[in-house]
């Protein structure tokens, strides 16, 4: 999924007005003008939330198994402006809970990503492309945790007009 969205949102195919486009300040103004404006369409940002890759990471359910943040009460947490700036730059805050690992096997591959579960021989991590990684302890090289950054890839929303991202909120 995640490969094929990231194409699809590079400069070249975006349209005047898209979100990608726009000085970030520029989007998150139209986009909360948007939002005060009416009632955003839950359906259509439904289907976004699907089209644009976030269901492979973010959960909806309070009770749904944790693949990444969990959004079921987003809305209660943080302002629409705080979502606005977390989506378009995921790095600008990370989720407690969710650094980025940054592993370096001995054998030369490296994983990046959040874990979902460690234990005393293996890290399940989920990486930027929305995989599942088990990475054997005995064949970690070196391991960092950042916390300052994000496994979201920035650009999801690039190709959104402001009133899709307000449906998407």
């Amino acid at each position: 999924i995640i490969p094929h969205i990231l194409k699809r949102h590079s400069v070249a195919d975006m349209k005047p007005g898209d979100l990608g486009l726009l000085e970030p300040a520029v989007a998150t103004e139209r986009t909360l003008a948007a939002l005060e404006k009416g009632t955003p369409d839950a359906k259509r940002g439904e289907k976004l939330f699907a089209s644009q890759g976030c269901v492979a990471c973010h959960a909806m359910g309070k009770d749904d198994p944790p693949e990444g943040p969990n959004l079921h009460d987003i809305a209660v947490r943080y302002s629409p402006a705080e979502l606005i700036t977390s989506i378009m730059n995921p790095g600008a805050t990370v989720s407690q809970g969710f650094p980025t690992h940054i592993i370096e096997m001995k054998d030369g591959q490296a994983h990046m990503g959040f874990a979902l579960k460690e234990s005393g021989d293996e890290i399940v991590l989920r990486t930027m492309a929305a995989m599942t990684v088990v990475v054997p302890k005995d064949g970690i090289k070196t391991h960092h945790r950042e916390e300052k950054v994000s496994s979201m890839t920035p650009g999801l929303v690039n190709n959104l007009k402001p009133e899709e991202l307000a449906d998407l909120l």
